[in-house]
């Protein structure tokens, strides 16, 4: 064996071992994951993302559910001049189909 293929075999084995599978022995078929701190409306509508992404044939898919709040205090010559506050919710979907990727995004359930 020459270094090229060690290293190559290596990398595989490293990269098997580190997403759980034990070399020799066939992966158990996946699991959906349960996503965590998802409740309600975001989490019927991650899932149903998922379940019609499978569905058509996607052979990756992710959702992304994501609440950002920024705050912000402006200044001039010691004193504050402005403050600020946002809120905002939404969404992302990532896919591979046909080899390609796709993405959709909402800020809007």
């Amino acid at each position: 064996m020459d270094r090229r293929e060690f290293l190559i075999t290596s990398g595989m084995l490293g990269a098997a071992i580190a997403a759980g599978c034990t070399p020799g022995v066939p992966p158990a078929s996946p699991a959906r994951p349960r996503p965590a701190g998802l409740r309600g409306e975001a989490l019927d509508l991650a899932l149903g993302a998922l379940d019609s992404a499978r569905a058509a044939g996607a052979a990756y898919a992710d959702v992304r559910v994501q609440r950002n709040r920024q705050q912000l205090v402006s200044t001039r010559e010691r004193q504050i001049a402005g403050l600020a506050d946002s809120d905002s919710f939404g969404f992302g979907v990532r896919v591979i189909a046909n080899g390609s990727w796709g993405f959709a995004a909402s800020s809007e359930l």
